[in-house]
């Protein structure tokens, strides 16, 4: 999703299930970029539904926050 565009429910569901599980942890946006070598941005962007989170993507976020894939994505 380029910016600007709106978010969609799924991607603003699933980001919101990713910043619940990052507040968890006690991290920042700032400490779970750098414990999953990404930019804040991306974490930024993931959590409001504004990017298009790919499958690699999804995989590396899960693993840093110690859950599946599928745990992720279920119920949305």
């Amino acid at each position: 999703m380029s910016r600007g565009r709106t978010p969609n429910t799924l991607s603003k569901k699933l980001g919101q299930r990713v910043k619940s599980l990052r507040e968890k942890k006690g991290w920042t946006q700032a400490d779970m970029a750098e414990h999953l070598g990404m930019e804040r941005g991306q974490i930024s962007e993931i959590e409001h539904g504004r990017r298009a989170i790919t499958l690699p993507t999804l995989e590396t976020v899960a693993t840093g926050l110690n859950t599946t894939m599928s745990m992720l994505l279920k119920g949305l």
